[in-house]
């Protein structure tokens, strides 16, 4: 991989590894023995309180960004999670487009957050490919500019 380039490595990436290397014969099966819930790998997560993991960013130096939110979670979240430090809100993203898009962007502005954005992509076959989506960096100067306060630009 180019410098700097991060890749998401997921259950379903695993999975498929185990296919091609013979231990499963095929995905199901690799969720079923060892990669899903009860599985001999399956390890569950564990919840963790918005206020910790917030403080647990900005501890190390990142910024704390809500990912894919609905309306609903802008509607019961949004002024709580801003009251316990959050940054920004990603509302840049697949499969969120027109009034949900416009009604997220503007709950960030409302409550002074920044915007920003990501492919969505977790490692299943029907997702695009990395790079297919991108999001115009012109609409993410509030995300830069955050970065460069915490020093963590890549510029």
């Amino acid at each position: 991989l180019p410098r700097g380039e991060a890749v998401y490595v997921g259950r379903p990436d695993l999975a498929r590894l185990l296919v091609r290397d013979g231990f499963v014969r095929s995905i199901r099966e690799a969720f079923a023995r060892f990669l899903g819930s009860g599985g001999a790998a399956y390890v569950p997560m564990e919840p963790m309180h918005p206020r910790r993991c917030i403080d647990a960013i900005h501890a190390a130096g990142g910024v704390a960004v809500l990912a894919h939110p609905t309306i609903r979670i802008i509607d019961l979240w949004i002024k709580s999670l801003k009251g316990m430090g959050l940054d920004g809100v990603e509302t840049i993203r697949p499969f969120c487009s027109g009034n949900v898009q416009l009604y997220i962007e503007k709950a960030a502005e409302h409550f002074d957050l920044f915007v920003t954005g990501g492919s969505d992509l977790h490692g299943r076959e029907d997702e695009p490919g990395v790079g297919v989506f991108r999001v115009p960096r012109t609409r993410l100067r509030s995300f830069f500019d955050a970065l460069e306060n915490r020093g963590l630009s890549g510029d």
